[in-house]
């Protein structure tokens, strides 16, 4: 069976050929649900058009390049990638938001577009914005298209999505997460969100009371979630999904941040592996302890709350 393979290339290059394409733009920061949407419409009016499917996204953001202190991304950058990868366009275009990109006004850009990629389809969110100082808008791009001689190019701007009457945004999903509001991050991102990364030794003390921990570092200018304690889903490597519970927070014993994760009847030495940590439920907040004693008898009561609640073990892709 052929496996389709996605490309990746760095900045608005000219394509070799003649195949057009149907290409869609946006930070596509979590890959929501609504950007799920536009990537996978995308995808499939170029397979249906036989033209190439292109997907432009930014690894340095503009905020990242005009703010002192941006927003905190959902996920690390080469997450949004993999995620946008999963929908199986042609093509990522990687760009890195410069001086230069932002100088180019509204029809340059749109010019730039056709010129590298022969744009015969484009899908963009009705927020979409554009141009020096983001001075285009999504219908300022299907005015550019219905107007250029040549080739028609079809535009198709999407309403937003909504939950709980509000616009699936990445922002509404930051905010749930800083908030602990895990099943709203989950309705909106189409999967529970998740933190990644290898697996670090830490001080011990949760295996030497019967808990140990596999213990995760905060990534830099990624989201971290409300500080407590959440019932969560683990996969090791590529193992099945195993219950957990997940600290999140500092404590008097280690002062910096820490994502500390106990695999409920799981006793193996996992230092060095990758592991998934899905966040499903916040149970409670961080609270003060005293002792080694005293801390023991809180995690006893979390595990008995995380046994008594039932997971899916399909619920994390």
């Amino acid at each position: 069976m052929h496996r389709h393979m996605t490309a990746i290339i760095n900045g608005l290059k000219k394509l070799p050929g003649t195949q057009g394409s149907a290409v869609t733009i946006g930070k596509f920061d979590g890959v929501h649900r609504g950007h799920e949407e536009l990537i996978r419409h995308t995808v499939a009016v170029a397979r249906k058009k036989g033209l190439r499917s292109v997907v432009i996204t930014f690894r340095t953001r503009y905020e990242d390049v005009h703010f002192p202190h941006p927003l905190p991304r959902l996920f690390p950058f080469e997450e949004t990638v993999k995620r946008i990868k999963a929908h199986k366009p042609d093509l990522i275009v990687v760009i890195d938001f410069s001086p230069a990109f932002g100088r180019m006004v509204p029809d340059e850009f749109f010019q730039k577009l056709i010129e590298c990629y022969r744009v015969e389809a484009i899908a963009v969110g009705k927020d979409f914005r554009f141009g020096r100082n983001a001075q285009g808008t999504a219908s300022m791009l299907a005015r550019f298209a219905s107007t250029r001689k040549g080739k028609r190019i079809q535009v198709r701007i999407f309403p937003f999505l909504t939950y709980r009457k509000k616009k699936i945004a990445t922002s509404a999903v930051r905010k749930a997460v800083l908030e602990g509001d895990m099943t709203a991050a989950e309705r909106m991102l189409g999967v529970p969100f998740y933190y990644s990364g290898t697996i670090e030794k830490g001080k011990g003390i949760g295996r030497t009371i019967g808990f140990p921990t596999a213990n995760l570092k905060p990534r830099d200018g990624v989201v971290v979630p409300r500080y407590g304690v959440y019932l969560t889903a683990v996969r090791v490597g590529t193992s099945r999904i195993m219950k957990a519970l997940t600290f999140v927070g500092r404590s008097h014993l280690h002062p910096s941040v820490l994502i500390e994760t106990h695999i409920i009847d799981f006793n193996r030495t996992v230092y060095g592996r990758s592991m998934d940590v899905f966040f499903l439920r916040y149970l409670r907040p961080v609270l003060p302890v005293r002792s080694i004693d005293a801390l023991k008898s809180l995690i006893e009561n979390d595990v008995h709350t995380a046994r008594r609640i039932r997971i899916r073990s399909d619920l994390c892709r």
